[in-house]
């Protein structure tokens, strides 16, 4: 008994264990056929992909802020990337004094324990005040802070110079 799907006939799997029976077929074979079709899937659950949790989420906040204390514009982006890979990566906007609070991927607000480097990226729908006023280390490349964030910490203080260079 075949299925037509899609240009070409199946077998379901309950007739191909009987159909060893009938043409000697080594039932070992259609063992570790069906086996796999259920171990696969599984074994993409079990591994995960996505926006998991590796470590214990830790509340984690602070101020972005040029060295002269100013603020830089409203709703400045910051991406935390993991040096050690393999965790969420939590992300922030300043407010109008360059407060922000981490977000992990997951939803919950902080993020997980370890060392990040980070880059700030403009606010969206910018009008390019970003570019003119921060130096191009800050959101081109690896990033020009290093954090360590663990549980206890205080607030993050991040300073930034100001670019030098006239746009």
């Amino acid at each position: 008994m075949n299925f037509r799907v899609l240009g070409g006939d199946i077998t379901p799997p309950f007739l191909i264990s009987m159909g060893c029976l009938l043409k000697k077929v080594p039932m070992k074979s259609v063992f570790f056929s069906a086996a796999s079709l259920f171990l696969i899937p599984v074994l993409f659950l079990a591994c995960g992909c996505g926006e998991g949790v590796r470590f214990p989420v830790v509340p984690a906040s602070g101020k972005l802020t040029f060295e002269d204390g100013s603020p830089l514009p409203v709703g400045t982006q910051i991406v935390m990337n993991p040096v050690e890979g393999k965790v969420g990566i939590p992300k922030a906007e300043t407010d109008a004094e360059g407060g922000f609070v981490l977000k992990h991927p997951s939803g919950s607000s902080g993020a997980e324990a370890g060392k990040y480097t980070v880059v700030l990226r403009p606010p969206a729908g910018g009008d390019g005040t970003f570019e003119k006023q921060v130096s191009r280390d800050y959101y081109v490349g690896d990033g020009a802070f290093a954090v360590e964030v663990k549980e206890g910490m205080p607030p993050i203080e991040l300073k930034v110079k100001k670019s030098a260079v006239k746009r």
